[in-house]
Formats: C-alpha cells, structure tokens, sequence
C-alpha cells in the first residue's frame, strides 16, 4: 500500500487557474435551482375563478324564467262577465264591488258567467242546507272550458266572504253534490256544489263567493256578490 497524500481536488487547488474556494463559483455561474443574484422572478399569474360567473348566469336564468312564466299567465285576456239573465257581455270592471276588492279582481252577481282565458265559470245564488245538524251555506258551480287545454279545478280554490268581511274556506261536506278537483277537457263541462260553514246568528248582507286558486302565481280573483 501506498502512504502517499491524495491528490488536490481538481476544483480548489490553490494557486490553479479557475480554481475557486467551496461555495464559490465562477462569475456568470451559480448554483443549480438558484437564479442570479438581483434576479426577480415574477410569480405565475392567478387563474381567474370561472364558477362564480357560472353561478350567476344560472341564478339570472332562473329568475328570468320564472318572471317570463308568471308574466304569461297573468298576462292573458281580459275578464268578461254575462249576465245570468242571458245578457250581452259585459267588461269586467262594470261598476260592482265589494269590500276588500283589489285592482286586478273581477266583480259579478251571483247567476253570472264569467270568462277568463276561454274558461267560463258560474256560480247560483247561495242556498242553505244541512248535514249532520250543521247548517251551510252552497252554491253550484260550473265550469265550460272553450280553450285548447285542459282547464284544472278544486274545491279549495273556493272561499266565502261573509259581511263582516271574514273569508271562510271551502267545506268538505253540504251536499252530495260535492265539485272536488280535476281538470276539464277542451270542449268539455264540470259541475258540482262548494259549500261553506253557516253559523247560527249569520248576520244579514253582502256574501261574496271568491274564486281564488292556490297555485297560480296570480293575485287576481273572481268575486259573485249575494244579498242575504
């Protein structure tokens, strides 16, 4: 074996052109992974997020539909109402009223038809019965749709407004007779009693028997006026 010293390291040997000490290097070069000195490196720009503008276009669609919607149903055709007595038609706003009366409702006697988007609706005079030693008050309804499509009813569209202005709901009983729910086919007819509850002591008056559906996004009602 030999004792002899290992040889200088080739890249620090003291006194050897381009040698340099540990750690150092030459000018221009520099450590790898390490940019130069006084050199910024600019970050990587930020994506932009996309699903916030894809969630308001979805919730500004929505809400345009829904707006379209009820502008189509709430923007059909006038009211008109004949008379029970075989009259000529009459436009909806023909004087009558009745307490609580909004701007978009329709007034009519009792016995009229009234006609709304080629759907006719009737209701008699309110007449008293008893079932069950509970007195109530009825009208017959009949529905004549004219239109192109089905025509839906239900009892619960049905509330009786006494002349103290209290607004009763439908019953589920009075008669035999009862109209239900359903729908009515194009060219086709329903008919059947509402009946609403009459307590004893009923003040005399003005009953007015409102048709207001539950599940059509409009506010407008159809009220048949009854002296009692």
């Amino acid at each position: 074996m030999s004792d002899q010293p290992p040889p200088p390291n080739a890249e620090h040997q003291p006194g050897r052109p381009g040698s340099y000490p540990p750690g150092q290097y030459p000018p221009g070069q520099y450590p790898p992974g390490y940019p130069p000195q006084g050199y910024y490196q600019q970050p990587p720009p930020k994506k932009r997020r996309v699903w916030p503008w894809i969630l308001i276009g979805v919730v500004v669609l929505f809400f345009g539909g829904c707006f379209a919607i009820i502008a189509g149903m709430s923007g059909g055709d006038d009211a008109t109402v004949t008379s029970g007595g075989g009259g000529d038609n009459q436009p909806a706003d023909s004087g009558l009223t009745f307490p609580g009366k909004q701007s978009g409702d329709t007034a009519a006697n009792a016995g009229d038809s009234v006609t709304l988007d080629d759907v006719a609706t009737t209701t008699t005079p309110l007449f008293d019965t008893t079932t069950f030693s509970t007195p109530y008050l009825c009208t017959t309804i009949t529905i004549n749709n004219a239109g192109n499509t089905s025509a839906s009813f239900n009892t619960f569209d049905w509330k009786l407004q006494d002349p103290a202005g209290a607004i009763r709901n439908s019953s589920f009983t009075g008669t035999e007779n009862q109209l239900n729910s359903g729908e009515v086919a194009p060219g086709g007819t329903a008919s059947g009693d509402v009946c609403f509850d009459n307590p004893q002591g009923s003040p005399p008056g003005q009953y007015v028997v409102l048709n207001d559906p539950s599940f059509v996004f409009s506010s407008d009602r159809i009220g048949w006026i009854n002296q009692r």
